[in-house]
């Protein structure tokens, strides 16, 4: 990095130089130990992976040196800015959708318990209000369930259960009091043809 202080170039290859100096190509920097010239900064150097932080990985870079460096498609100060999820930024937004990544390939996805509606073409959620009528909507998988509350069946509990204990009570009276009318207008029959005998 140079610049011009009252008509004089200054020379600065960084913290970690020994030396900085005007050649014929431009400047030249003279590092510490395990750093080297990187467009013209003294930058550490790398051997393997593990000399790496923050997500960065040892890649062979310039003369045969290898510097610590995001891996492809990903950059930031942590690498944590992926690239191609970038470029779907919009797109993914657009559809409330999020970027996902697999392999080597970005795309957008719904997030959890969404899926894409095919008439809007935007991630909804799958139990959006109004799925179950008398229940609660439980996400399985890419669908929904209705657990329904008692007394309710039906995909979307819609229909109300009549119980056959009701329906029998129901019935168990309706033949006692047929019973008891009868018993009753026999009683009645009987008494008359006791009298008339008499």
């Amino acid at each position: 990095m140079c610049a011009v202080v009252d008509t004089d170039f200054k020379c600065n290859c960084g913290a970690q130089s020994k030396s900085c100096r005007f050649g014929l190509l431009g400047k030249i920097c003279e590092c510490e130990d395990g750093y080297s010239d990187r467009n013209g900064i003294c930058t550490e150097i790398c051997f393997g992976d593990e000399d790496c932080t923050k997500g960065t990985v040892c890649t062979r870079i310039e003369r045969g040196k290898n510097f610590c460096e995001c891996p492809p498609n990903f950059r930031g100060d942590m690498c944590e800015i992926n690239m191609l999820c970038e470029k779907l930024h919009d797109t993914c937004d657009a559809m409330a959708a999020v970027c996902v990544m697999r392999e080597s390939e970005a795309y957008c996805a719904c997030p959890a318990g969404k899926k894409v509606d095919l008439q809007s073409g935007l991630c909804k959620d799958i139990c959006d209000p109004g799925k179950c009528l008398n229940g609660i909507c439980e996400v399985v998988e890419l669908d929904y369930r209705c657990r329904c509350e008692e007394g309710y069946t039906g995909l979307r509990c819609e229909e109300k259960v009549t119980t056959t204990s009701n329906n029998l009570i129901l019935w168990v009276a309706t033949l006692i009091s047929v019973n008891a009318f009868i018993g009753i207008l026999l009683f009645g029959i009987l008494c008359l043809l006791c009298c008339r005998r008499n």
